[in-house]
């Protein structure tokens, strides 16, 4: 498995950025399998690499990779199985709250007092602690949107389960079991977090690297 951290701050185009990532994962593709491959994308933007075989039919491969950008960073994953990724500047945002409000009511499977729960449960903590739960909240938001191939609506509209019982938890942990998913968070810079999704229980080691074209 492998997360790849790249420093993007010379490059302002985040679709630049993702053909030169894309260009980078099919490297890194050729050196574990030997194989040469390109990357398409569903209708809603998931990746997937596809077998460069000339007179051959279209072949995509089990290898998976992940992108996301955020300001002067720009995260890969690239394991055998599924995967998503997603990283964050942290930072206060004005509809925190709202957005924090919604996301506890999505996820919230154990019905109404739950969600009550949760609810004075995060306006109990404090604020930095408020802002550091919202991220964990929505980095794996968009890491399990990217994971499937969804929309943000998408995943209001399937209301998967909390990933943690109480926000305690949520705060406490760097790795959580999610169903046969793992969830890993990790801090590649102080102000910034990153969401992994995968298969593996192992914390991806973070490499760092300047994008070059």
């Amino acid at each position: 498995m492998h997360l790849v951290c790249f420093d993007t701050q010379h490059i302002a185009c985040s679709k630049t950025r993702s053909c030169l990532i894309y260009r980078h994962a099919c490297a890194v593709l050729l050196q574990d399998t030997g194989k040469t491959a390109s990357i398409i994308k569903s209708p809603l933007g998931k990746p997937y690499f596809l077998e460069d075989q000339p007179d051959q039919p279209l072949n995509l491969l089990h290898n998976q990779v992940s992108v996301s950008h955020t300001r002067n960073l720009s995260a890969f994953l690239y394991t055998q199985q599924i995967c998503g990724i997603d990283c964050e500047t942290v930072r206060t945002r004005r509809n925190q709250n709202i957005l924090m409000l919604k996301l506890l009511q999505c996820l919230s499977t154990q019905g109404p007092e739950h969600t009550q729960a949760l609810r004075e449960e995060y306006f109990s903590l404090l604020p930095s602690q408020k802002l550091l739960a919202f991220y964990r909240m929505w980095t794996f938001a968009e890491a399990y949107c990217k994971l499937h191939g969804w929309s943000i609506w998408h995943f209001f509209q399937r209301s998967p389960q909390t990933p943690c019982v109480t926000l305690y938890d949520l705060l406490a942990q760097e790795v959580i079991a999610y169903r046969s998913l793992w969830i890993h968070y990790a801090f590649p810079r102080t102000n910034i977090m990153a969401c992994c999704l995968t298969l593996s229980p192992s914390q991806p080691t973070i490499q760092f690297r300047l994008l070059q074209d």
